[in-house]
C-alpha cells in the first residue's frame, strides 16, 4: 500500500520547466509569495478563493498560484483549503512544474484527507509521478486511490484506470 509517498520518491526540481522558463519557487516557501494584491487582500476568505479561482481560469497560473499560497496561509482549516491545494497543485502542473505539483498534490491528500478534493489530488499525484518517470511510485498511487476513496465519483475512478494503463501498470 501507498500510505504517504516520500519526499524524496519525487525526483529534484529541474532549473527549467516545460516551456523554457525558470522553474517556480516551491510553495512552501512563504518568500516565494508576496502578498496578493487586490480585491484577495482585504475580502474574507470566499472572496480571496474566488479571486484566486478566477486568476486561474483566465490562465494567470503564476497569480492563481501566489493567491491560493496566501489563501492557505491565511485560512489554513478553512473548509475550502483543500480545494484551494488541489487548485495549487493544477497551477504547476499546468506549467510542467510537475516537482512542486507532486508536492502540493501530496499535501493536499494528506493533510486535507477529508476534502472532497482528496480523490482528485491523489489522482493528480499519480498523474504527476508518471509525468516525473516515477512508474512505479505513479502505479501504486494510482492503485491506492479506489482502496482509499471507494465512494470517489465516477470520472475520478475511470480516470485512474485510463491513467494506470497509460503508466503501464
Amino acid at each position: 500500500t501507498l500510505g504517504t509517498v516520500p519526499l524524496g520518491a519525487i525526483p529534484p526540481a529541474q532549473n527549467d520547466n516545460a516551456y523554457g522558463q525558470p522553474a517556480t519557487p516551491a510553495y512552501s516557501s512563504a518568500a516565494a509569495y508576496p502578498p496578493a494584491s487586490g480585491a484577495s487582500q482585504e475580502a474574507g476568505p470566499e472572496d480571496a478563493y474566488e479571486a484566486a479561482i478566477n486568476q486561474l481560469k483566465r490562465g494567470q497560473f503564476d497569480i492563481a498560484e501566489a493567491e491560493l499560497a496566501n489563501f492557505l496561509q491565511r485560512y489554513p482549516t478553512h473548509n475550502l483549503a483543500g480545494n484551494a491545494q488541489y487548485w495549487l497543485g493544477e497551477t504547476f502542473y499546468v506549467r510542467g512544474a510537475y516537482r512542486q505539483a507532486a508536492e502540493a498534490f501530496l499535501t493536499g491528500y494528506t493533510t486535507y484527507a477529508s476534502s472532497v478534493k482528496a480523490p482528485d489530488s491523489l489522482l493528480k499525484l499519480g498523474m504527476t509521478l508518471a509525468a516525473l518517470g516515477q512508474q512505479e511510485q505513479a502505479c501504486a498511487t494510482l492503485g491506492e486511490l479506489t482502496r482509499r476513496f471507494p465512494s470517489a465519483s465516477q470520472a475520478v475512478t475511470q480516470r485512474a484506470q485510463l491513467e494506470r494503463t497509460r503508466a503501464g501498470c
